[in-house]
């Protein structure tokens, strides 16, 4: 009985059409897309499959529709960057997206969104820089108003260090009499006018006056100190009261 003979059948798979092609590239590039392989990495994006499209189809729908899609996820990419701040990133997402569809609605709301920003950007510059020089202002305003106060009070304690004329009046009456009233009264002076220290000056009615004054004041003054040298002047004036003048320091 002869061996049954062996039929080998060949199933050959059919070729994909361009049509299903560019199907398969544009559901990955979708897939490329939502992960944001948009334009990288290098052959592995959804820029690169719509090329593949364009040169399998020039004219396939899927084309323009991609490009669209692209460009719309560069500007939710666009509009992060600019919540982050980074307006460099943003200029280059929409540098990438312009190069894929420079007519796209929404290249042109991402231009406006960083135009927008970079606006803002100027107005906080401008209020940071309004801010920073009101704040140099009122640092040199307080500046100058403490100087002015430290001067002042560099000043008034100047004057409290400067002497002041100390002013004994005395009685003329007394004086014409050459009562014992007017002794007692440089009897009190003599010991200020010793720890003082100062020039004096007696004002007088009278060279007469003055002599007489003037002499009870030496005596007076060597009873407290009999070293003690006074320096004494003489201011005549027929028509004003007597006094006795000495320089204190001021409290």
């Amino acid at each position: 009985m002869p061996a049954p003979s062996t039929v080998t059948v060949q199933v050959t798979k059919p070729q994909q059409t361009s049509e299903q092609k560019v199907q398969a590239l544009a559901v990955a590039a979708m897939i490329d897309i939502k992960n944001n392989r948009l334009k990288h990495p290098k052959e592995s994006n959804a820029f690169d499959k719509v090329n593949q499209i364009e040169a399998l189809v020039p004219q396939s729908p899927q084309i323009i529709l991609l490009r669209e899609k692209i460009a719309q996820q560069y500007t939710l990419l666009i509009k992060l960057a600019l919540g982050e701040e980074d307006l460099s990133k943003a200029k280059l997402y929409l540098s990438n997206a312009q190069d894929i569809a420079k007519n796209s609605a929404s290249i042109q709301q991402a231009q406006d969104w960083i135009s927008a920003y970079q606006q803002e950007q100027k107005r906080r510059q401008a209020e940071q820089q309004k801010q920073q020089m009101v704040a140099k202002l009122q640092t040199q305003k307080r500046i100058t108003q403490e100087r002015n106060l430290n001067q002042q009070k560099q000043h008034q304690r100047s004057l409290r260090n400067l002497p002041q004329k100390h002013r004994t009046p005395l009685i003329q009456s007394e004086i014409n009499a050459r009562s014992k009233e007017v002794g007692f009264q440089l009897d009190k002076l003599s010991v200020s006018i010793i720890e003082n220290n100062r020039p004096i000056t007696i004002r007088a009615q009278s060279q007469r006056d003055f002599r007489w004054l003037a002499a009870l004041l030496k005596t007076s003054l060597y009873v407290v100190d009999s070293n003690f040298e006074p320096v004494i002047s003489h201011e005549i004036n027929s028509s004003s009261t007597p006094a006795i003048y000495y320089l204190v320091p001021q409290l």
